[in-house]
């Protein structure tokens, strides 16, 4: 449950910082947006996915997980 629920508010920082930007830290693809992309990606193997409410991390993921190094 603890588990969970700091997912959740992990989610809801990611929502928070990807609203007005492209990437997590600015206009950049940083290591800041790897390291999230494996976490996202290693919560969904525990069937925890974005919130489908979470627009703009949707849109963050879609962009991130499709570049050709995140398919390595």
């Amino acid at each position: 449950a603890r588990g969970t629920q700091t997912l959740a508010r992990f989610f809801d920082s990611l929502e928070y910082y990807l609203r007005d930007q492209q990437f997590i830290a600015g206009e950049l693809f940083t290591m800041v947006d790897i390291t999230a992309v494996c976490a996202v990606d290693f919560a969904g193997w525990v069937d925890i996915n974005i919130p489908k409410n979470h627009a703009a991390t949707l849109r963050w993921y879609e962009a991130v997980s499709s570049r050709p190094s995140a398919k390595a």
